[in-house]
């Protein structure tokens, strides 16, 4: 369980230069802080080939990796993991004004949940919920099912909505009885 994000200090000296070089083949930002630490102490950064950040810019000394490799290569995508409440659906739109973070002309694939997404959902649409507006943290998800989706939406550039419509559909029809 993580209730704080680490701090924001490097890791000890490591024998090798290229330390943050590990075949980067996207950024990811995230939301939160501590959303941060769960890639990295899950060792999903290494596993996904990600450098990831937050909007803050937690960690700090990760920034000036991130803003070299988008200057660098043209290749990089980013992708945005957040809450599906109302502060998370405005994410794309700050880190984009954010000016520090050269996202030009790389694309940016938000792939969160958006509060909208659990009307479409057939498993949440009659949920009922006494909240005006449903909201769910993405680190509420297990991280297996948190890390698989975030797999197909890399795979598809997607949300992790389209990505769950499409499991659904294909579910239907499947002939398969698993399950």
């Amino acid at each position: 369980m993580i209730f704080k994000p680490g701090p924001h200090t490097p890791p000890e000296e490591w024998g090798e230069s290229d330390i943050y070089e590990y075949e980067v083949e996207r950024i990811l930002i995230v939301q939160r802080d501590i959303l941060v630490d769960l890639m990295v102490r899950n060792n999903q950064h290494a596993e996904h080939r990600m450098l990831v950040i937050s909007e803050t810019g937690h960690p700090a000394y990760m920034v000036p990796h991130v803003v070299r490799l988008l200057n660098e290569r043209d290749d990089l995508t980013t992708f945005l993991l957040h809450d599906a409440d109302a502060i998370g659906a405005g994410l794309k739109k700050r880190v984009k004004k954010l000016r520090w973070l050269p996202l030009k002309p790389h694309p940016v694939i938000d792939m969160g949940f958006f509060p909208d997404d659990f009307t479409k959902l057939k498993h949440t649409r009659n949920y009922e919920n006494r909240q005006r507006e449903r909201t769910l943290p993405a680190d509420a998800l297990m991280l297996g099912a948190l890390v698989t989706g975030m797999s197909a939406c890399f795979a598809s550039h997607s949300t992790f909505a389209e990505e769950l419509s499409r499991e659904v559909e294909n579910s239907i029809t499947s002939s398969s009885d698993f399950g």
